[in-house]
């Protein structure tokens, strides 16, 4: 089994399902997994009609705490999902909506929730 497929393995059931809002737009809990530092992050309502450089502005607003050298911010990250294969990496436009993200061809839902890889760019 690769690291990211032990790390998922290891993450607590999703509390709050995906969940029609009053405009009939689904909200969807988020997973953010950051590899580097064996951790995550569980946003637990997000639009699918929102861009996701706004869940990632938002996130990295301020420094986590886990950064100690403050070298994640939203300028400084790429965002990833998995494919079909654990391994399979496919970059993610921060522009695109998440129900754009999850419309793309190689999208898998896993999780029950979005789920999300973010590393730092170099």
């Amino acid at each position: 089994e690769s690291r990211i497929d032990l790390f998922l393995s290891s993450m607590p059931e999703i509390e709050m399902p995906a969940h029609l809002d009053e405009r009939y737009a689904i909200i969807w809990p988020i997973i953010i997994l950051y590899p580097e530092f064996h951790i995550y992050d569980y946003y637990q309502e997000f639009a699918e009609n929102r861009h996701l450089c706004e869940l990632i502005d938002e996130v990295l607003s301020e420094t986590p705490s886990w950064d100690d050298k403050g070298m994640y911010k939203p300028d400084t990250i790429h965002m990833y999902y998995i494919g079909k294969n654990i391994d399979d990496l496919h970059i993610v436009d921060l522009n695109k909506t998440l129900l754009e993200v999850m419309q793309e061809k190689h999208f898998m839902l896993r999780q029950l929730a979005p789920t999300f890889i973010v590393k730092l760019k170099n």
